[in-house]
C-alpha cells in the first residue's frame, strides 16, 4: 500500500520496475519475524537472507533504472556507475563470512 501511496503521489510509476524487491523484503521480514516468535533460528537465518537479498537486488536494480537508464529524468556517467558497482561488489565479497548463503548439505 505504501508503494502504491508514493507513486501515486509523485506520478512515479516507472519505479515498478525496482520496487517489486520491497515484497521480497518483506517476504523475508515474515520470515524473520515468524522464526523469533517460534523461537526457529533456521527460520529466522532464512528470513535474513531473504530480506538482504530483496535490499541488494533494490539498490542493484534501482540504480541500474534511475542512474543509468535514466527515469528520474537525468542519467550519470555510466563508467562511473559501473565502477562504483564493482568497488561496491568486491567489498560485500570481501567482509561476507564464508556461509553466506547458507550451509552446504
Amino acid at each position: 500500500g505504501a508503494i502504491l501511496l508514493l507513486q501515486n503521489t509523485f506520478g512515479h510509476w516507472e519505479s515498478w520496475s525496482y520496487s517489486w524487491t520491497l515484497i521480497v523484503m518483506a517476504v523475508g521480514a515474515g520470515l524473520y519475524i515468524r522464526g523469533w516468535w517460534g523461537h526457529d533460528v533456521e527460520s529466522r537465518e532464512r528470513g535474513v537472507r531473504i530480506l538482504l537479498l530483496g535490499a541488494v537486488l533494490f539498490v542493484v536494480f534501482g540504480s541500474f533504472f534511475e542512474l543509468v537508464i535514466g527515469f528520474a529524468g537525468f542519467g550519470v556517467n555510466t563508467q562511473i556507475v559501473w565502477a562504483c558497482g564493482l568497488i561496491l561488489l568486491g567489498v560485500l565479497l570481501g567482509l561476507r563470512p564464508s556461509n553466506w548463503f547458507g550451509r552446504a548439505r
